[in-house]
């Protein structure tokens, strides 16, 4: 699905906004730039396009990634997994169990799993 020439200007501009304050939320980031903000929420907030869908996104990353890798002379992929706790945030929905003290219902959260793949510089 191609993206008009309007919507590409916002997201570069967007993108260098956010890659000059990586620390910040991009409301923050974008120092008073009120057009730059809304332009940003209409962006993300399209629900009738499937362009910024983390399938899209991540297809995309996924090639690139390997392409990357079997370019390397040498690829190392490590792995780590990682609970991620959500029990003090009462909103949350959908989580799962990821401990159980003994007594307890049980601490609600997510299990990430990751992986980085790196050559022999140590170059993602």
């Amino acid at each position: 699905m191609p993206l008009n020439k309007a919507l590409v200007k916002r997201l570069i501009k967007s993108a260098k906004i956010q890659a000059k304050a990586l620390a910040k939320a991009f409301f923050s980031a974008a120092n008073g730039d009120v057009a730059a903000v809304q332009g940003y929420y209409r962006m993300i907030e399209r629900p009738d396009t499937k362009i910024f869908a983390p399938e899209v996104i991540l297809t995309a990353h996924r090639e690139r990634s390997l392409c990357r890798i079997r370019s390397a002379k040498t690829a190392s992929l490590i792995q780590d997994g990682s609970d991620l706790s959500f029990a003090t945030h009462g909103a949350s929905e959908g989580l799962g169990v990821i401990s159980r003290p003994k007594g307890s219902k049980g601490t609600l959260g997510i299990h990430m799993h990751r992986t980085s793949a790196v050559n022999e510089a140590g170059y993602r």
